[in-house]
């Protein structure tokens, strides 16, 4: 959520009249306050790991290639 907060107060700060609700203000610095928690050790995050079982590659996450191709001619 903290990612969010942040996102959105981007989005209202790149506005021409750059009018950010105090609420988004606020938020903003709680998520900022989060990450430094986090950066200083103090917070676990608790994001989820990779599985180095299902990725033969732990830096590319992604799985290159297709299936087998199937010949449904008759």
């Amino acid at each position: 959520m903290f990612f969010i907060d942040y996102f959105l107060y981007l989005l209202y700060a790149s506005r021409p009249d750059r009018q950010i609700p105090d609420m988004r203000v606020r938020r903003r610095d709680e998520a900022v306050e989060w990450l430094k928690e986090i950066q200083a050790g103090k917070v676990d995050p608790s994001l989820p790991t990779i599985d180095t079982e299902l990725t033969t590659d732990v830096n590319n996450p992604f799985k290159w290639g297709s299936n087998k191709r199937v010949n449904t001619s008759w």
